[in-house]
C-alpha cells in the first residue's frame, strides 16, 4: 500500500510540474472563422483607443491625436495635446464620449484626462498610495514591481480598470497584484486581483509572462487573461467575488513553467527570452458586446528561434461564447505580429506590428460562422 501511495504522489508531482492542464478545449474543432476586411499601416508610431463611435490614434513621439476614417481607411484631423513628457506616454484609453486618458510609467505614473483636441482635463498618479511603498523592485527583482504599461485597460462607472505587471512578490504581503483601479472622481488607486497560485508556484522566466489582460463583459464582470494560465478568471465587481472558467487554447495541452526555481535570476536572461519566444503565450482580451463572445490571443512557439527575440510568430484568436463555451480558434498569419484586441462596433480591431516593414498598423476582422 506505502508503495503504491507513493507512486500517486510522485504522479501527481510531475503532472504539477507540467504546469497548468487543458482538458476541455484541446483538439477542438472550429466553429467559427475571422476575415479580415483591411489592414492599414501607420507612417509613425500610434496607440489606439475606441470610445464607441470614433477610433483614435496617440502619437506619443509628436504629442499629436488623429481619427480614423473608415470608409476612406485614412486618420485626420490631427491636433497638438497639452501633455508633457509626450514621449514617455505609451498608453490611452476612453473613459467616455470625447474624454480620452493617457498615462506614463516612465514618469512617475503620471496620468492625463484629455479631450479629442488633447486640452487636459484632469490630471492623476496611479501609485496605489496604499502600497506605494513596494513600487520598487531590488536588484533581484523578487520585490513587487510597478505597474508597467497597461494592456487592455476599461472604464466602468467612474472608475478605469487596467491590468498590472508584477514580478517577484510583495515582501509584507507576499501577493502579485493583476490589475488596479483608478476613481476618476475623488483620484484614488487601489488594487483589485491577484495573480494565480501558479505564478506563486513556478519561474516564468521574465517580464513577458507576468503581463495579464482585462476585459469587461456585461455582466458587471472583470475577465482577466494571465500567459501563463488556460483558465480565465472572472470577478465580479458587484460582489467582489471570483470564479475560475475553462478558457483554454484548442492547439496545446500543457503550459511549461521556466522553472520551479522561483528567483529571478539576471544570467539566464537569454535563457528567459528563449523560453518565451518558443513556447504557447496567452495575450491580449477582449469581449464583443454586440455578438456577445470573448476573443482571447494566443502565441505560438517560434520555428526558428534566432538571437532577435521579439520578432513575428504565429498567433491565433481563440473565442469563446458568453458562458465561455468554446466556439472556435482562428491562426493568423507569421507575417505581423499581433499584440492588442479591440472591439468596435465595426469590428474586431487587432493591432500588430510589421517587422518585414519596421512599421506598425492594425487590421479589421469580421467574426463569420462557419459554413
Amino acid at each position: 500500500m506505502k508503495k503504491i501511495f507513493f507512486m500517486l504522489v510522485s504522479l501527481l508531482l510531475v503532472f504539477l510540474c507540467q504546469g497548468q492542464s487543458n482538458s476541455a478545449n484541446f483538439g477542438k474543432q472550429s466553429k467559427v472563422k475571422l476575415e479580415e476586411e483591411f489592414s492599414v499601416n501607420f507612417k509613425e508610431r500610434l496607440f489606439l483607443c475606441w470610445d464607441g463611435a470614433t477610433l483614435f490614434g496617440w502619437c506619443n513621439l509628436k504629442n499629436s491625436i488623429k481619427k480614423f476614417d473608415f470608409q476612406k481607411r485614412v486618420f485626420y484631423d490631427e491636433c497638438q495635446s497639452e501633455i508633457k513628457n509626450f514621449d514617455k506616454y505609451e498608453a490611452i484609453v476612453s473613459v467616455g464620449s470625447d474624454s480620452l486618458f493617457c498615462f506614463a510609467w516612465q514618469d512617475n505614473w503620471n496620468a492625463n484626462l484629455i479631450n479629442g483636441r488633447g486640452k487636459i482635463l484632469r490630471q492623476y498618479n496611479l501609485k496605489p498610495s496604499k502600497y506605494s511603498n513596494f513600487l520598487e523592485c531590488d536588484k533581484n527583482r523578487t520585490s513587487y514591481c510597478y505597474l508597467k504599461k497597461t494592456i487592455s485597460p476599461t472604464c466602468y462607472k467612474g472608475k478605469l480598470y487596467y491590468a498590472t505587471q508584477s514580478m517577484g512578490e510583495d515582501k509584507v504581503k507576499g501577493k502579485l497584484f493583476s490589475s488596479a483601479r483608478l476613481d476618476l472622481k475623488n483620484g484614488g488607486t487601489e488594487f483589485v486581483t491577484e495573480f494565480p497560485s501558479i505564478y506563486h508556484q513556478y519561474n516564468w522566466g521574465a517580464i513577458s509572462h507576468y503581463f495579464p489582460a482585462v476585459t469587461m463583459n456585461d455582466k458587471e464582470q472583470l475577465v482577466i487573461s494571465y500567459p501563463a494560465c488556460h483558465k480565465l478568471y472572472v470577478y465580479d465587481l458587484n460582489t467582489n467575488t471570483q470564479k475560475v472558467v475553462n478558457g483554454g487554447s484548442s492547439l496545446f495541452e500543457k503550459v511549461k513553467p521556466f522553472s520551479k526555481e522561483k528567483k529571478y535570476r539576471e544570467e539566464l536572461r537569454d535563457e528567459y527570452a528563449k523560453y518565451y519566444q518558443t513556447n504557447y503565450v496567452y495575450g491580449d482580451i477582449a469581449y464583443d458586446k454586440k455578438r456577445k463572445v470573448y476573443y482571447r490571443m494566443v502565441w505560438h512557439p517560434k520555428k526558428d528561434y534566432g538571437k532577435q527575440a521579439f520578432s513575428a510568430r504565429d498567433n491565433s484568436i481563440l473565442v469563446l461564447d458568453e458562458q465561455f463555451n468554446f466556439l472556435g480558434e482562428v491562426v493568423l498569419p507569421s507575417e505581423k505580429h499581433y499584440y492588442r484586441l479591440m472591439f468596435t462596433a465595426r469590428g474586431l480591431i487587432i493591432a500588430y506590428v510589421d517587422f518585414k516593414l519596421g512599421k506598425g498598423g492594425f487590421s479589421l476582422f469580421k467574426l463569420k460562422d462557419m459554413l
